[in-house]
Order: structure tokens, then C-alpha cells, then sequence
């Protein structure tokens, strides 16, 4: 999941247009303009992952490092870890 001070980077540079909102399985994406991939790809790098198995349709599914996590767990995958 994203940082605080992340999001606020993040809503920066949706509101300037460099990166752009889109839709995937019910969920907010978050993509970037070809000059800004390098930043999309430093915050995927940056994010701090979890190793349980979420739903398709979760917002927590970071679906293998490949999208930036910006809510929490809907599917019952965080009640459900093993300890």
C-alpha cells in the first residue's frame, strides 16, 4: 500500500495529467504518461506488498507488483492470514 506523502504525489501529477485514472476488474488503476513511466515504475518499486491472496476484484491486489495498491482489503484475505 501507498504511502501518505506517495498519495499526495500521486494526486499531483494525476491533476497536471501525467499520470490518468482507469478502471480494471472494479477497481482504480493508476497508469502514466510514457515521459512519466519511470515515476509510475519508482512507486511501484517503493510500494510494501503483502503475500496473501486476494480476490480478482480486490482493491488491495496488487496483481504481482504490477499496480500501485491504493485502498485496503475487501475480500476477507487480511481477517483470514495465518499467523
Amino acid at each position: 500500500m501507498i504511502t501518505p506523502n506517495q498519495r499526495k504525489i500521486i494526486r499531483l501529477l494525476i491533476k497536471i495529467r501525467a499520470f490518468y485514472l482507469y478502471e480494471h476488474f472494479r477497481c482504480v488503476r493508476v497508469g502514466a504518461k510514457p515521459r512519466f513511466q519511470w515515476l509510475l515504475n519508482w512507486l511501484l518499486d517503493r510500494q510494501v506488498v503483502d503475500d496473501w491472496h486476494h480476490a480478482p476484484a480486490c482493491p488491495a491486489n496488487h496483481w504481482c507488483r504490477m499496480s500501485l495498491v491504493l485502498q485496503r482489503c475487501t475480500c476477507g484475505a487480511e481477517k483470514h492470514k495465518i499467523k
